[in-house]
């Protein structure tokens, strides 16, 4: 049995278990001669057992061999003590001897059968605290924010547990009922990731074993990729994921796929990584080699060796569209102002919704604001203030892709201000403040609209509308 088989190691250091691999405590090199007891904390190694077994319950077994002098002396490096008779912090104490208060084995017994220990990397890491009783204000444990180990604290009694992980417990103490202050404060730690637990009524945290997963994830369901994407299901299972950048996942489009599905200039990610290592795609003036690069609302996209250039902008269907503008229009793009900040010696920064930090900006210019950005040098050219009366265009919700003047704002503090927009047609339709992207001054947009120029149609006008352009074609 494999608690049975840990426990012997823990607890004996002549038991059969030992083995060359682990070799006895008094061949420890780092075993000093301690004259007041030190908080130690054990570390994954080749004599972790046998440190184990040296320092978590000689104190147990010192007491049990004071009773007769006759008996064999249980636990490793444990000396001949009268009844009741401790050793004082102050003292020398032998090799071995970390402290003279009896650990409760039964606790620490039935925690290990709890968990299963029997890897090395799975043993508890314990501290001993020293062997004062009621230490006084100055030696007193000083305060910490995070205890990265756990710790138990002599004369103790076990509390309930405050959490549990993949592989380990936290308990909390509760004083003796003889008046001494100490608690007990036990984590177990093993191989996978630490969350830290609060402590209930001290203010301390410390660290508890979990099973978070480490590091970003790198994978994504071909089912679970955004709608806008417009993938089909039986290609296989996995979509590219798009990379960490400027746009968020659900709002960006991943280059591999405008390259791929929209453009058709490649039939293989292969091939897309191909034409991307020989530097021929420019997403804002810079060169991108990642096919997974994250493209978002407002991008230029170029390609210089067919002389092309695109913008990524929202047809009324709120999908990305192959928009072409000239070189003209290419060499700037429109930022919506998210933030305005105040940066090191106090010099202001303006944040924009691609991620952009600019510098020393005009004054004038506030958040909801858009600024015209030049491309190659990443100044700010010209700006658009968020006012009644300019044209915008709906980034998010249910209009996502129209295309308006902007009418009314409706502030709900508290809550998310709502914005009324009037398209051409003389509809009119409202979103969250959020969602509102200003295009342009009074009726006239700065860049080039798709086709439908954002208007949105109903079923009904648009079988008009086909019937109407097949009879003309007829």
């Amino acid at each position: 049995m494999k608690d049975r088989d840990s426990l012997s190691l823990l607890h004996y250091s002549g038991s059969s278990k030992t083995s060359p691999q682990f070799p006895s405590a008094a061949l420890h090199p780092s075993s000093p001669v301690l004259g007041k007891p030190q908080p130690f904390c054990l570390q994954s190694g080749q004599h972790l057992i046998a440190s184990m077994q040296l320092q978590k319950l000689n104190s147990h077994y010192q007491n049990l061999s004071s009773a007769a002098t006759t008996g064999p002396s249980r636990g490793y490096g444990a000396t001949m003590l009268g009844p009741g008779q401790i050793t004082t912090p102050g003292a020398v104490q032998a090799p071995g001897i970390i402290d003279s208060d009896p650990v409760d084995e039964e606790v620490l017994m039935s925690l290990v059968v709890e968990l299963g220990l029997d890897r090395a990397n799975e043993l508890p890491e314990l501290w001993l605290a020293p062997a004062s009783e009621v230490p006084p204000a100055a030696e007193e444990q000083p305060k910490q924010g995070i205890l990265d180990k756990g710790y138990i604290m002599r004369r103790y009694e076990i509390g309930p547990k405050l959490g549990e992980g993949g592989f380990g417990l936290v308990y909390a103490g509760t004083p003796r009922k003889d008046g001494l202050k100490e608690k007990l404060r036990l984590a177990f730690f093993g191989t996978g990731s630490s969350a830290y637990l609060p402590l209930t009524g001290s203010g301390w945290s410390f660290s508890a074993d979990s099973n978070m997963a480490r590091g970003p994830k790198k994978h994504l369901k071909r089912v679970a990729a955004p709608k806008h994407w417009m993938l089909d299901k039986l290609t296989g299972v996995f979509a590219p994921r798009p990379s960490t950048g400027p746009h968020k996942l659900r709002e960006c489009l991943p280059l591999i796929i405008f390259l791929r599905n929209r453009l058709k200039y490649a039939l293989t990610g292969n091939e897309v990584r191909k034409i991307c290592m020989q530097r021929f795609i420019k997403i804002d003036g810079k060169v991108r080699t990642d096919i997974t690069y994250p493209t978002g609302f407002m991008d230029v996209i170029s390609i210089e060796k067919t002389s092309e250039n695109f913008r990524l902008i929202y047809d009324v269907k709120g999908r990305f569209t192959v928009h072409r503008i000239t070189n003209e229009e290419a060499k700037y793009k429109l930022c919506k102002v998210r933030r305005i900040i105040i940066g090191t010696k106090g010099i202001p920064h303006l944040i924009t919704h691609d991620a952009r930090t600019i510098r020393y900006p005009d004054p004038l210019i506030k958040v909801n604001d858009t600024v015209r950005v030049d491309v190659e040098t990443g100044k700010i050219t010209d700006f658009i203030k968020f006012e009644t009366g300019n044209m915008c265009m709906v980034t998010g919700g249910a209009n996502l892709g129209r295309v308006g003047v902007i009418t009314n704002r409706e502030k709900h503090p508290g809550s998310f201000d709502v914005v009324h927009v009037k398209d051409s047609t003389g509809n009119s339709f409202a979103t969250r403040l959020t969602n509102i992207f200003v295009i342009g001054k009074g009726n006239k947009a700065w860049v080039s609209l798709p086709r439908g120029k954002g208007i949105r149609l109903t079923i009904a006008e648009e079988r008009d509308k086909r019937l109407a352009a097949k009879q003309s074609s007829s």
